[in-house]
C-alpha cells in the first residue's frame, strides 16, 4: 500500500519564521525639544498566511535634544504586517500596524555631585508601509517607514515638579 501523498500549498507557500536586525534613524519634535538619534532593534517575523504576518521587535534607542539632554528608550512591540502581493513575488509592498510599551529615561543632570534622571513608561502605537525584497527563498530585505505615537502610562499626581538652577533659571527636564 503506497504512503499517502500530501497536497502542496498553492504557489509553494509555507509558514516561515524570520529573524533580523534593524537600524533606525530617529527624528521627533516633542514640544519643540527636537530629538534626533540612532537605534538598533532585534526583530522576529512569522508569516502565518500568504499575505499576513506577525512581528515581535525589541530595541535600544539613544537620542539627544536641542538642549543636550540625552534620552535612552527601550521599546518592545508586537504587530501585524500585510503583504499586498503573494510570497513568490520578488518585490512586495506591505502595511504594518504595531502596539507595545516603551521604557524611557532622560538624563537631565549627570555631574559628580548630582544625578537627575526622569523615567517613564509609555504606550506605543505604530502604522506604516514598506517594501520586502526577496533575494532568495530564505533571505529577504525589508525597508519601511513608520509613524509612531507614544503616550505616558503613568498618571501625573498634582502639579509637575519644577527644577531651577543655582542662578534661578528654570531647568526643563
Amino acid at each position: 500500500r503506497p504512503a499517502p501523498v500530501q497536497r502542496p500549498e498553492p504557489n509553494g507557500f509555507r509558514q516561515k519564521v524570520g529573524i533580523g536586525v534593524t537600524g533606525e534613524l530617529l527624528f521627533a519634535d516633542m514640544t519643540r525639544a527636537r530629538y534626533g538619534g540612532l537605534g538598533i532593534d532585534g526583530q522576529m517575523r512569522f508569516r502565518i498566511g500568504r499575505s499576513l504576518g506577525l512581528e515581535l521587535m525589541g530595541g535600544w534607542q539613544r537620542s539627544t535634544d536641542a538642549q543636550g539632554l540625552t534620552r535612552t528608550d527601550i521599546p518592545v512591540h508586537f504587530g501585524f504586517y500585510i503583504n499586498l502581493l503573494p510570497p513568490d513575488v520578488i518585490l512586495s509592498p506591505y502595511f504594518v500596524l504595531a502596539t507595545g510599551v516603551n521604557f524611557a529615561n532622560v538624563n537631565v543632570i549627570d555631574a559628580a555631585e548630582i544625578k537627575l534622571d526622569q523615567t517613564r513608561v509609555q504606550g506605543i502605537g505604530q502604522a506604516g508601509f514598506g517594501l520586502e525584497l526577496r533575494l532568495t527563498h530564505r533571505f529577504a530585505i525589508n525597508a519601511d517607514l513608520r509613524g509612531e505615537g507614544r503616550w505616558n502610562l503613568q498618571r501625573d499626581e498634582g502639579e509637575p515638579v519644577r527644577y531651577v538652577k543655582v542662578d534661578g533659571q528654570p531647568l526643563v527636564p
